[in-house]
């Protein structure tokens, strides 16, 4: 009997669509796999930097700019007032605000996105949610760091008083043990807490306010191995910044800011790139597993499910295990059975 021969283009038509990817470039697509290392978070950034220095060191001019200007109307103002009110309220309300636009501005870069030095506003779109992820990550670090190591020091400041030792010789030694309790502290609790602000400034991830911002900034860090190389590149910072401080601070604007803000990026854009990966079924706002939804949004927590997990819902045609999700389209258009 003979055969009615198929039409390939009949064939595409009945094929399963797989929702689009945006195109990134090899180069993009390069770094994004790359594994977090201290190494890698290095390289990106210094390439960042080279690439986009220009951006970058005017982004990092006027940061210091602004900084610089709010500091000196702090001090203008607590002349005529008892508390320092301005330099307490810009600690909170707009210096958080205009490092995040610069850190920003250094993630664009390491992804090898459109930047402008006006991005260093940015972050005053999403401005209380900002302001409260900075805060709740400030406060946190405060309570867990400056309450036990003060503690520590009024324990030793009674037994110096007490007459307990030598008073020179137990000074020095209560100051190297509060010093090291402090900096033990912050290189624990600083690298978990540290993107807070970003996620919240990061659209991508349709994070909904500052405190699920915390959250997420807490989970993405807690995989083995994450933690130990955020402190030591914290600790790489710290030593430059030191440095740019004893070369009369012109090395902080020519290459503690540029380079910081891209390796602040380079950092961020792999962790969370890797946390999502090993979830990109879930939903990115509560990680419930799309692959029983039924519809757009949520069923767990309500957000929109983002257009590249579609797939991935009831709404798309093929699970990531290639079966046939309920309520699919079928080869005819018409939802399955």
């Amino acid at each position: 009997m003979h055969e009615t021969p198929t039409d390939p283009n009949e064939t595409m038509r009945d094929a399963p669509r797989v929702p689009a990817q945006p195109w990134t470039p090899p180069e993009m697509r390069r770094d994004a796999a790359l594994p977090f290392t201290i190494g890698n978070a290095l390289g990106i950034g210094w390439r960042a930097m080279c690439e986009r220095y220009g951006l970058l060191l005017g982004a990092s001019a006027l940061y210091l700019l602004l900084f610089l200007g709010g500091k000196i109307a702090a001090f203008i103002t607590s002349l005529f007032t008892l508390l320092p009110l301005v330099d307490w309220a810009a600690t909170f309300l707009f210096y958080p605000i205009i490092l995040l636009g610069l850190l920003d501005i250094g993630y664009r870069c390491a992804r090898r996105e459109q930047a402008t030095a006006s991005d260093l506003f940015r972050p005053f779109g999403r401005y209380w949610p900002v302001v409260g992820a900075s805060a709740i990550a400030s406060i946190a670090i405060a309570l867990v760091v400056w309450i036990p190591a003060g503690l520590v020091g009024m324990v030793f400041l009674v037994l110096a008083v007490s007459g307990t030792g030598q008073s020179g010789a137990f000074a020095l030694t209560a100051a190297l043990f509060t010093m090291a309790l402090i900096l033990g502290l912050l290189l624990v609790l600083v690298p978990r807490l540290m993107f807070a602000p970003m996620v919240c400034l990061d659209t991508e991830y349709r994070v909904s306010g500052p405190w699920e911002s915390v959250k997420l900034s807490w989970v993405m860090t807690r995989r083995p191995g994450v933690r130990p190389r955020l402190a030591a590149l914290l600790v790489l910072g710290w030593l430059l910044g030191v440095a740019c401080v004893l070369l009369l601070l012109l090395p902080v604007l020519f290459l503690a800011l540029p380079l910081g803000a891209t390796v602040f990026g380079a950092c961020y854009w792999q962790i969370s790139g890797a946390y999502w990966t090993a979830r990109e079924h879930c939903c990115r706002v509560c990680e419930y597993d799309l692959r029983d939804a039924k519809s757009d949004r949520c069923p767990e927590c309500g957000a929109p499910v983002a257009p590249e997990q579609l797939g991935y819902t009831g709404l798309g045609p093929m699970r990531d295990d290639g079966r046939e999700s309920g309520g699919a389209l079928g080869a005819s258009g018409l939802p399955s059975a």
